[in-house]
């Protein structure tokens, strides 16, 4: 995967976090925004995940950062 793919990838996690951040208390409960905001955290994190086995220079922590995380 290409620094593009990366990035798209990155900016879709980000606004389903800030669109979920902005619901709580909206049309979501604190309590169900965070147990949503985690099931997405862990999808990011399976992704970083292969990422990084198949690209040595793949930057984990610069990855979920950009995914709002």
């Amino acid at each position: 995967m290409s620094k593009k793919h990366f990035e798209a990838l990155a900016a879709g996690f980000r606004n389903q976090a800030e669109a979920l951040r902005a619901a709580s208390g909206n049309c979501m409960t604190p309590d169900r925004v965070q147990l949503a905001l985690n099931v997405l955290r862990d999808a990011a994190e399976v992704v970083a995940y292969v990422s990084a086995s198949s690209n040595p220079n793949f930057d984990r922590t610069r990855f979920l950062s950009a995914c709002g995380f």
